[in-house]
């Protein structure tokens, strides 16, 4: 007998199976049945297919408006094999007792069919002690957790035992009544009835259930009658599959059952069941039917030897198990005694690699996704991301906010029959993705782990993920630093496979995402080194392409597994930049908020305002604009910020926050006012509106927030009020060049009164000053970890600096790995055995993936007699800081070129779609940007390359598609030869040359180039004239040449091959000064004749 949990409503959910094997068989569609187990099985209880909602008149939200019955038989239940007494006396009292009991209950007699003898008491304490282990309670009734034990003459020898046992069920919450055999036979139950009564007080909504389903009119249940008994009889024939006692190779099946009701109710089984076989199946790429069935009705006493081949079936939904289920020759479904308990274990072999294409497999896929999502179809991205992943691919998927990220990864994983994690950097997060699955698609086996749980119901998850009870789990990236989780880990991909692990938020993991998590650093080897056989799925809606190349180059994913959306335009959003003044922009937003309001009156579609605020305090902030845009423009508002605002009163600001998400959620918020902190994550169609109280700090800022508008299609504004600074070329320089000064920049920002001032003065956010940083991380080191081997204890401190430090020591090579201890609060810090030689190979490593012409000089290891640790910390912290305000002030001039040049929500369309979509030019800027064996290709980027034709220069109206692309790398890459070349020819072109992006970047490229080997430098050169030759006209090739010349290409070879090409006056009057040189210097010494 073995036992199940599977329901398409609320009822009884829980049912055994008795006659099954227990051997389990491995045939050519194993997969293929436990996939399809596993679908049915999702939750308890879980959506019907549309087939069977529609044989019963269902919509798909039928679950929660269904009543939920709990259905029990009045006929008696048999326990005479399985109760004991004295054989040789004949007495029986324990079976007496359970006669008399329903007299004994009077009214409640019922309840004695709820009543199971000699229950294990390890499926009562899973966790006993091994003196337990092997016993049983005489009777035990789930449903009042309650355990009745007769004491006869020989429980006097075991007291000690029975006092340690009930003990250790009252801990449990198990209530324990001891009625003796004395009162048995003197039928003098009174001291028994008022220890029930007790009890039956305190579960006396859940008895009444069963007494109103008992004495209703059955035919009004006779729908949850009808999806429960389907749900049993597909578990049942999948289990027979999965035993090798059915075939799908058979010609024909033959059934047996009781009643033409389940005769009926079988034939819907296997019909909506032979759907979900065909479509799964047709993924697996083979074609597979369930056999022709017959199913008979069985007679009384009909013949054994009629039935050789026929599956007989005994099923009673009503009814619980007993001794009659030890019958042989029959297959028997019964409820089970525990409506409490989950027995769903996930079906598990080893992980399937498909062989999928959208055009063969969209159908059945879309199958999938209406009948397990309620969708039609898939989300720009979402099948594409869905085919590289389960056909074998580590894959990246690219999705917007609203894109539908969780989708991907949750259909992947249901379709792998196999274990999965899930990693999620946000608490809240966690919580929303698995709410939002159980209570919208009722998919209930899988759940988070995350450190707001107490440590025994984390102990409980974890090991319920371990034994196969969730599809997957949700676990935050600190866990996998703990020694313990890492061990479980290893331990479950010995015992079964894990498919795949899911890294949500993939841009956590590198150091230049802007939600930087130290505890995603050491993921990637984490889960390569203690579960191997999984796969990566990495979601993001965000990246840059610095943190993509990193994400990339961490999870070791190429180019090609790179999956995104083909188009990033949002029709239903309009756009609009609205220029306002430091004075006037807080009437303008109050005037804004009054049209939304006077508009939402009269409009069908409704929806709360979300406004962006770039500050939490002040009058700026989201705080105290809450405040005043309720009173002036008469709205419901309410403010939500990652910290708490300095004016903030009331008791508990998390409580406060969380109070104002949900009353956004149901509508009770006209405008929430927020800061960046606000939308991770948040699932909310009805959003009309977004508006930006100044420029955010990136256009992937904007279109991430501004897009979280509109989910549900309706048409949804995205405005920004913007306050312009009008920059003098001086300023431009200051606060945008190459250079990363931070005193001109501080100076510059002083100057500037617009949007400017507040995004620069968080420039630095979270940025120590480099010298302090390097001392507090050697001070660390000194303490710690010098002259010491092996693994080190380190306290925790202050938590997140610490774990910062180490990080940063294991970059240069000091640290070889570390795990968190909880409970004692410390590091266990792992230690390389390293060389100053071995330092500097391993930070030239890191920071050569990124600028690939680092170098460590002989200067900056000698100029001071700082200690070498630190020398090389300050070199690793003030490449790191240079490149994170670069990449900063980069998005800032991005956002703030697409504010200055706004014209219509289109054109803003239409840039973002070319800003966003992975293009032949992302693709080969992809491959170029920080690798030295592609310099030499920079220049195919200006043509177009077709298979089987001759390259063909790019049209000249392309190259501003090519610009904004090429912003977006440039964000990430600060000194890049190939970007720099690119970005000065874009820039000469469109004469724009005296630009941040054009002269400066183009004089940096051929700097560089200069100190080339001579080979590579003329072959440089030749790319650089090749190119001229396509666009520049004679003005745009003087300025060419002069920016060649004057950066250091200015040898007389240099200097003839760029004449040649460029035939201008410049490079002419150079080779004439050049000559007048050489002869000058020689007519200073020396004869004619040697001139």
């Amino acid at each position: 007998m073995e036992k199940f949990t599977a329901n398409y409503c609320y009822s009884n959910s829980n049912f055994i199976i008795a006659g099954l094997p227990a051997k389990k068989v491995i045939h050519e569609h194993t997969n293929l049945c436990n996939v399809v187990q596993n679908l049915i099985c999702r939750g308890n209880p879980t959506i019907a297919s549309d087939f069977l909602r529609n044989e019963f008149g269902l919509k798909r939200k039928y679950i929660e408006e269904l009543a939920e019955v709990k259905f029990l038989s009045n006929e008696d239940l048999d326990w005479e094999r399985s109760i004991k007494g004295d054989d040789g006396n004949f007495d029986y009292p324990a079976l007496q007792f359970y006669d008399d009991l329903k007299q004994i209950l009077n009214s409640a007699g019922f309840i004695r069919n709820l009543v199971c003898a000699e229950y294990p008491i390890t499926e009562i304490l899973p966790d006993t002690s091994q003196e337990f282990a092997k016993q049983q309670v005489d009777f035990y009734i789930p449903l009042m957790k309650t355990v009745i034990e007769v004491d006869g003459n020989g429980h006097k020898n075991q007291l000690e035992l029975d006092k340690k046992r009930d003990i250790a069920l009252r801990k449990e919450g198990i209530d324990v009544i001891r009625i003796s055999t004395k009162e048995i036979r003197q039928r003098d139950y009174a001291r028994f009835k008022n220890e029930f009564r007790e009890i039956y007080k305190k579960y006396i909504d859940k008895i009444k259930q069963y007494e109103y389903a008992l004495n209703a009119d059955q035919s009004q249940f006779k729908i949850q009658q009808g999806l429960s008994t389907i749900a049993r009889f597909q578990v049942f024939v999948l289990e027979l599959l999965d035993r090798g006692v059915l075939s799908l190779s058979s010609p024909a099946w033959q059934f047996q059952v009781k009643e033409d009701n389940d005769r009926q109710l079988l034939k819907l089984a296997l019909k909506d069941l032979n759907y979900w076989i065909q479509n799964v199946a047709s993924l697996f790429n083979t074609r597979v039917s369930l056999p022709k069935t017959l199913i008979s009705i069985s007679k009384k006493n009909q013949q054994k030897a009629e039935d050789k081949g026929v599956i007989r079936i005994d099923q009673n939904l009503c009814k619980r198990w007993d001794d009659e289920v030890q019958e042989e020759g029959l297959y028997f479904i019964r409820t089970d005694f525990d409506d409490e308990a989950n027995y769903f274990k996930l079906k598990t072999n080893e992980t399937v690699v498909y062989s999928l294409s959208a055009e063969t497999h969209g159908r059945n896929l879309r199958f999938l996704l209406a009948n397990l999502f309620g969708f039609q179809d898939f989300n720009g991205g979402q099948l594409e991301i869905i085919i590289n992943c389960l056909n074998g691919q580590d894959t990246i998927g690219l999705l917007p906010t609203s894109g539908g990220k969780s989708l991907t990864y949750q259909l992947c994983v249901l379709l792998q029959p196999a274990i999965s994690f899930v990693v999620v950097p946000i608490k809240s997060l966690m919580v929303d993705q698995i709410e939002n699955l159980k209570q919208k698609h009722h998919i209930t086996h899988a759940s988070y782990i995350n450190g707001d749980l107490k440590s025994r119901e984390a102990s409980e998850r974890l090991n319920a993920f371990s034994e196969g009870k969730y599809s997957f789990m949700v676990i935050s990236p600190e866990r996998f630093q703990m020694q313990g989780f890492r061990d479980e880990l290893e331990t479950i991909n010995r015992k079964s496979a894990l498919a795949l692990a899911v890294i949500d938020e993939v841009h956590c993991l590198s150091e230049w995402g802007h939600d930087f998590r130290t505890s995603y650093l050491a993921l990637a080897n984490t889960i390569r080194k203690y579960a191997p056989s999984t796969r990566f799925l990495a979601l993001t809606a965000t990246a840059s392409s610095k943190v993509l190349k990193d994400v990339m180059s961490e999870l070791e994913i190429s180019s090609k597994d790179v999956v995104t959306i083909s188009s990033f335009t949002r029709p239903e959003l309009k756009f609009d930049i609205m220029p306002v003044t430091k004075k006037n922009r807080k009437e303008s937003l109050v005037e804004v908020l009054r049209s939304i309001s006077a508009t939402h009156a009269e409009s069908d579609q409704k929806g709360p305002t979300v406004v962006f605020t770039q500050v939490v305090n002040g009058k700026e902030g989201c705080y105290e604009l809450s405040h005043l845009a309720e009173i002036a423009a008469n709205v419901r508002t309410g403010y939500y910020s990652g910290s708490q605002p300095k004016k903030y009163t009331g008791r508990s600001y998390t409580e406060d926050k969380d109070r104002t998400q949900r009353m956004f959620m149901n509508d009770e918020i006209d405008s929430l006012f927020a800061t960046k902190a606000f939308g991770m994550g948040i699932d909310k169609a009805n959003i009309r509106h977004t508006i930006h109280y100044g420029i955010p700090n990136s256009l992937e800022s904007f279109y991430q927030e501004a897009g979280r508008a509109g989910r549900d299609k309706y048409p949804s504004r995205c405005l920004v009020l913007y306050t312009k600074d009008d920059l003098t070329p001086f300023q431009e320089k200051a606060l945008f060049s190459l250079e990363t000064n931070t005193a001109a920049i501080e100076k510059a920002r002083k100057e500037v009164s617009g949007d400017l001032s507040t995004l620069l003065f968080f420039m630095k956010e979270n940025l120590m000053e480099v010298e302090r940083e390097a001392q507090q991380i050697t001070a660390f080191y000194d303490k710690n970890i010098a002259n010491k081997k092996g693994t080190v204890r380190i306290g925790f401190g202050q938590k997140e600096d610490a774990e910062k430090m180490i990080y940063k020591l294991a970059l240069i090579g000091i640290v070889e790995d570390w795990t968190n201890d909880w409970r004692s609060r410390h590091y266990e810090v792992e230690l390389a055995d390293w060389t100053e030689a071995s330092v500097i190979g391993k930070l030239s490593e890191h920071i050569r993936k990124y600028d690939y012409g680092f170098s460590v000089s002989e200067n900056q290891l000698t100029a001071s007699d700082e200690p070498f640790v630190k020398k090389v910390l300050l070199i690793l912290l003030q490449w790191y800081n240079d490149n994170i305000i670069y990449s900063r002030k980069r998005s800032m001039l991005l956002m703030k070129q697409v504010a200055d040049e706004f014209t219509d929500s289109e054109s803003l369309q239409k840039r973002i779609e070319t800003y966003f979509k992975r293009n032949d030019d992302v693709y080969f800027l992809e491959n170029t940007a920080a690798k030295k064996e592609k310099i030499k290709d920079w220049y195919r980027v200006f043509y177009v390359q077709e298979e089987g034709k001759e390259d063909v220069p790019r049209a000249i109206n392309s190259i501003d598609e090519l610009e904004i692309t090429l912003g977006r790398f440039l964000e990430s890459y600060r000194d890049d030869i190939s970007l720099n070349l690119i970005s000065g020819f874009v820039q000469l072109v469109k004469n724009n040359f005296e630009s941040v992006d054009g002269r400066a970047r183009m004089g940096a490229a051929v700097t560089r180039i200069v100190q080339m080997e001579d080979k590579d430098r003329q072959e440089m050169i030749g790319s650089i004239l090749k190119i001229s030759d396509l666009y520049l006209n004679d003005g745009q090739k003087q300025e060419l040449s002069n920016t060649l010349i004057s950066n250091g290409l200015n040898q007389m070879a240099d200097l003839k091959l760029i004449h040649r090409r460029l035939q201008d006056e410049f490079s002419y009057g150079s080779m004439v000064k050049e000559l007048y040189s050489v002869i000058k210097e020689r007519a200073g010494g020396g004869y004619p004749w040697e001139m």
